[in-house]
């Protein structure tokens, strides 16, 4: 699973959560309001036995981070301006990293010179860390240029190595502390905003780097007794370390009230699913104990407005033992019994769980993107099939929702990746659906094809607003002619024929330039932002649909959209973590 991000949003997500599922309450609860409040009670009879009856989760607030990086690349879309102590502390950075020293090769490259060249662009680069993200975490970075400044735009550019300190909202100042993340790449600009509209080009001076923060410590997690006491702590601890056999321990009782938790290896890239597991833990011992709860639960999920996805969470904490209690459930007439009771199951490996989520994720089901997500992470051959036959689905929100499963989890469903040279992932989908192109902004850059075999339409003259790229073919018979602009200066590349299929026309606008003996270069060097920009603009063409397909961006809010500020047509969030 990869890792603001899916993550960071899970997380945010779970710590609101355990709010109402026994964490500690934001502001004083009293035993009467509790006892008043029938939905509190039957939560807290469900949770009765497990970590979350005796502890809370303090994993801290989300931390805001910031800083001031220099954005290169940018053909003369740049400017110079720079607060004198911004670039004092930006010239004490890169100096630090060697710019401007013989030893690295860059003497020519002064810090000073950089900042005041028109090719760059001095930004605020900023992120959201959220609770217990572990050290080394990928972070989605957001970059804006200085307000004021003379800068045009970002696209194009590429964020130069930028160190983020903690960031206080109340005073808007960036502490002195220690570094808390590390940022650097390319940046993606939205190609849904347009020069020639004012309100829109503004989002030319913002754009984001995907992926391209880490968290250079990580956040510290704790369970926080409701009522201290040692031998409580000893009996959270042994049966976390019992649960999760990693090392270093898991859980640690460091005093009566605290027991210090570290997430395991394994669970780097799913903290939040490891914590959710943890919290749910059932940790009451003795003969017939455990079994006894799990049959309470069984009644309780078929009553009505039942807690379902923590009657879920409890189940799937206690293992495969409560499978054949549970099998019951999948067949209830309670569509939410049903969904909840086979989530369960099927986390825990049970093939029949996996037969009623595969049914769920074929429609309709108030949980069928939630089903579709969970077949992504079953071993079952029915998961996969189940996926490959959505990936033709006529939603084209089922149809990511199963790409996005598919990558997510453990099966592979035909679908070719190819790596653009480390900059971006062009994926190639078989699907049978209306052809679709997604792009992605979160987590890593990716470029999605739902259907292969795409062409260009032909003939064609295309140029994008900034006259970066062309593309031209006089004949619909006609090989595409491909050639772009570099630099500050525009001057003209070679300009490259090609086959029309958009597979090659991605490739020779992504891929790294590289001379052969002769000069001569096959690829054009676009950055992955370009890439999907001109993309959009050929799906979107005000002459026609050069490319016939759908366009598809993915938002930072997990709304996928189709053009500026226009969503699809009952979206929810497509990819879904518990």
């Amino acid at each position: 699973m990869k890792p603001m991000n899916r993550n960071a949003l899970g997380i945010l997500v779970l710590v609101a959560a355990l709010a109402g599922c026994g964490a500690r309450p934001a502001g004083p609860v009293t035993q009467t309001t509790q006892a008043d409040d029938p939905e509190f009670a039957r939560l807290a009879a469900v949770l009765e036995g497990t970590v979350n009856q005796y502890a809370y989760l303090e994993a801290g607030g989300v931390q805001v981070v910031r800083g001031y990086g220099l954005v290169v690349g940018l053909g003369g879309n740049g400017s110079s301006e720079c607060p004198t102590e911004v670039r004092q502390r930006l010239v004490d950075q890169m100096a630090s990293m060697g710019v401007g020293d013989a030893r690295t090769g860059t003497r020519p490259l002064s810090p000073h010179r950089l900042i005041d060249d028109p090719d760059t662009a001095v930004v605020i680069v900023s992120a959201v860390i959220p609770p217990g993200t572990p050290k080394g975490a990928p972070l989605d970075i957001s970059v804006s240029a200085l307000p004021g400044s003379q800068t045009l735009s970002l696209e194009g550019g590429t964020l130069f190595g930028t160190e983020l300190r903690a960031f206080s909202v109340d005073t808007g100042a960036v502490s002195e502390s220690r570094i808390l993340a590390k940022a650097e790449g390319p940046v993606f600009v939205n190609p849904f905003a347009q020069e020639r509209d004012p309100a829109v080009s503004a989002r030319l001076r913002q754009g984001r780097i995907i992926g391209g923060g880490r968290t250079v410590e990580g956040r510290k997690i704790q369970l926080v007794l409701r009522q201290p006491d040692y031998r409580i702590a000893r009996v959270l601890q042994e049966a976390i370390n019992s649960a999760f056999p990693d090392h270093p321990k898991v859980a640690n009782a460091k005093t009566p009230a605290l027991v210090e938790i570290t997430i395991p290896r394994r669970f780097l890239g799913n903290w939040d699913g490891f914590l959710r597991q943890m919290m749910h833990l059932y940790v009451r011992k003795g003969v017939g104990i455990a079994d006894r709860k799990a049959r309470e639960l069984v009644e309780e999920i078929q009553r009505p407005a039942a807690p379902g996805e923590t009657i879920s969470l409890v189940w799937e904490a206690m293992g495969r033992q409560v499978l054949p209690l549970i099998r019951e459930v999948y067949a209830s007439a309670d569509p939410e019994a049903a969904y909840y009771a086979a989530r369960a199951g099927a986390r825990l490996g049970d093939a029949t769980a996996v037969e009623v989520l595969a049914a769920c994720a074929r429609g309709p089901s108030p949980h069928r993107l939630e089903a579709i997500a969970e077949l992504g992470r079953a071993t079952a051959l029915l998961a996969e099939d189940t996926l490959r036959n959505l990936l033709n689905d006529s939603d084209a929100i089922v149809r990511i929702a199963a790409y996005e499963a598919i990558e997510d989890g453990r099966v592979h469903g035909g679908i070719e990746r190819i790596d653009v040279d480390g900059r971006f992932s062009l994926h190639i989908v078989p699907s049978t659906a209306e052809p679709m192109i997604y792009a992605t902004r979160t987590d890593t850059p990716r470029l999605v094809l739902f259907g292969d075999g795409l062409l260009v339409r032909r003939p064609i003259f295309f140029t994008t607003p900034d006259d970066l790229v062309t593309i031209n073919a006089n004949t619909d018979t006609d090989l595409l002619q491909v050639y772009r602009r570099v630099g500050a200066g525009k001057r003209l590349s070679e300009t490259l024929t090609i086959a029309p299929d958009l597979r090659s026309l991605i490739l020779t606008l992504g891929r790294t330039p590289v001379p052969d003996i002769h000069g001569h270069c096959e690829s054009l060097g676009l950055t992955y932002s370009q890439v999907v920009s001109v993309l959009f603009r050929l799906c979107e063409s005000e002459s026609g649909k050069q490319v016939p397909a759908e366009f598809v961006l993915q938002s930072p809010d997990g709304v996928d959209t189709i053009g500026p500020e226009q969503a699809l047509p009952g979206r929810q969030a497509v990819s879904s973590r518990l």
